[in-house]
């Protein structure tokens, strides 16, 4: 009896594991501290029914797209290494549950955000297609598709912003603007660091010449280390966040001059984590001048 129990809690727990990368979790957890931001920026009232309605329906709509995209990238990620053992090429999950898994929790999730406001909803949904019908299909196209997935992934601030304030600023924009920045170091480096697991699915990610790449990144993170201060010159934050995106700033060039200097996968591989860890100190550093200011 024992043994069955233990069975059955292994096999629902492979399911729920499957059903959580299937919306990809960890990128799904990132724009809900992103969305969570803009709202708290625009001065919204936290916690309240509509901020949680806010990150909730974002969620859903996020991990919807994450979903459909593996849908869509089923056959390429089951040549790829790094992805063959998703639920949908690994055959854990069926390629029409991965599909309605996708659409239940976007149109969950818009019916939710609806709740919320309309323009929360259009923005939401405006990230949505653009992942899923413009990214996904120039991956193997060229590697501008980077420049549509940059601004699916800075939407989420916009959203909170709109949920919380009813329209937008121009302090909300540089949020966005902020997000998108980001987005190149994360999104490239990742392309850099499995080029040739890319290659062989057939994705373009990449520009002509891969090996310019780490240089471009060390300079796109000094110009995102210097840009991290302007919500400060905006009056968003106080004093306590202009040091603290200072200091950020600096650790994210260094690392980034490292990746140029030593273009290796453990140089890309700590340039990855420090960009992740700078953007996820920055939020915090946001969320506390708001709460001391």
């Amino acid at each position: 009896m024992q043994v069955v129990t233990l069975r059955t809690t292994e096999r629902v727990w492979v399911y729920v594991r499957d059903l959580a990368m299937l919306g990809k979790a960890g990128i799904t957890a990132f724009v809900v501290v992103t969305t969570a931001l803009g709202y708290w920026m625009a001065g919204g009232e936290a916690p309240s029914l509509a901020f949680w309605g806010t990150l909730l329906g974002t969620a859903l709509v996020t991990a919807g797209a994450g979903a459909l995209n593996q849908y869509v990238e089923r056959d390429a990620d089951a040549r790829m290494e790094r992805t063959r053992y998703r639920p949908l090429p690994a055959g854990r999950v069926p390629p029409a549950g991965g599909l309605a898994y996708g659409v239940g929790l976007s149109v969950l999730g818009a019916a939710l955000l609806g709740m919320v406001g309309l323009r929360a909803l259009v923005l939401a949904l405006i990230a949505w297609s653009t992942y899923v019908f413009i990214y996904t299909p120039l991956k193997r196209v060229t590697w501008l598709c980077n420049v549509p997935g940059a601004v699916a992934g800075a939407l989420p601030p916009l959203i909170g912003w709109s949920a919380a304030a009813g329209s937008v600023d121009l302090r909300g924009w540089l949020l966005f603007a902020l997000l998108w920045l980001w987005q190149w170091p994360h999104l490239m480096t990742i392309a850099w660091m499995y080029r040739d697991d890319l290659h062989r699915a057939g994705f373009v990610l990449l520009p002509s010449r891969p090996e310019r790449v780490p240089t471009l990144l060390a300079a796109s993170a000094a110009g995102l280390g210097l840009f991290g201060t302007l919500p400060f010159f905006l009056k968003m934050a106080g004093p306590l966040y202009l040091g603290t995106a200072a200091v950020l700033g600096l650790w994210l060039m260094v690392a980034g001059l490292r990746f140029a200097r030593r273009p290796a996968w453990m140089t890309a591989r700590r340039f990855f984590g420090t960009a992740l860890l700078y953007l996820l100190f920055l939020c915090v550093a946001m969320f506390a001048s708001r709460m001391t200011g």
